[in-house]
């Protein structure tokens, strides 16, 4: 895994070089209120969604989807991710080099906490696009669900969102 991380870092360097991840003059509080604001509004989300896939009695006409439950647990990781770096004074595009710059910044002074939180995020964006992507079975997909849920928790609290 560790070559993964540094392979996203790579990607944020590239991402510097380009022009697409740059440092700002000053630090925009409404930015990061705005990103924690969508963070935790998709974690929401997701857990409401969640609690109607398990129901004994549906919603009529819900369709269990697992894979939105997926898909809005990684966005609310993002938006943690893009709050954190607007904290430090830095805005991008992109899901990698975003996540690239997090670690490398985290890692100069808590390397533990930059890997966990890489780790988790960078394996909540691979099952994401999965979700989104590839064939799953909806069990498949459900099964997943219960540890990103708490894995989600995890990272709005270590980045301080929540």
């Amino acid at each position: 895994m560790k070559r993964e991380l540094e392979k996203l870092i790579e990607a944020a360097w590239k991402a510097e070089r380009d022009g697409e991840l740059w440092k700002e003059s000053a630090i925009d509080i409404g930015y990061i209120e705005g990103q924690k604001r969508l963070a935790k509004h998709n974690f929401e989300v997701a857990q409401r969604m969640n609690a109607l896939n398990k129901a004994n009695r549906p919603q009529k006409e819900w369709e269990k989807c697992p894979d939105w439950v997926i898909t809005a647990c990684y966005y609310s990781m993002h938006r943690a991710v893009l709050a954190w770096l607007a904290g430090k004074g830095w805005k991008g595009r992109g899901h990698e080099p975003t996540l690239g710059k997090l670690i490398e910044i985290l890692g100069e002074d808590q390397p533990a906490l930059a890997e966990e939180i890489g780790n988790t995020v960078n394996e909540a964006r691979k099952l994401r696009n999965s979700a989104s992507y590839a064939v799953f079975s909806l069990e498949e997909l459900q099964q997943k669900v219960d540890l990103l849920l708490a894995d989600t928790a995890t990272i709005l609290k270590k980045l301080g969102v929540v």
